[in-house]
């Protein structure tokens, strides 16, 4: 997955030289985060979350979303309102 950076709310906070001086850094940090590598690389799995996921769990609790939103969601009348 790639990550850009677009510059367009940074203002001067941000300018292509200082992108550019800490691009090794974060190459660096990436690899360590993708090769599981660098420290507290127990507690990655959020990175393949949306792909490596337990399918059948996900499929039970899906199953019975309508059942709870009927049943502890209020339901609202719909209303319309005429302004004058």
């Amino acid at each position: 997955m790639a990550l850009t950076f677009s510059g367009k709310y940074a203002g001067n906070a941000v300018n292509a030289a200082s992108l550019s001086a800490i691009e090794p850094e974060v190459q660096k940090a990436h690899e360590m985060l993708r090769n599981g590598t660098g420290k507290g690389s127990d507690f990655t799995g959020w990175l393949d979350l949306p792909v490596a996921y337990d399918k059948a769990e996900f499929a039970a609790i899906t199953e019975k979303d309508d059942y709870l939103i009927q049943e502890y969601i209020p339901q609202r009348e719909e209303y319309t309102v005429d302004c004058y």
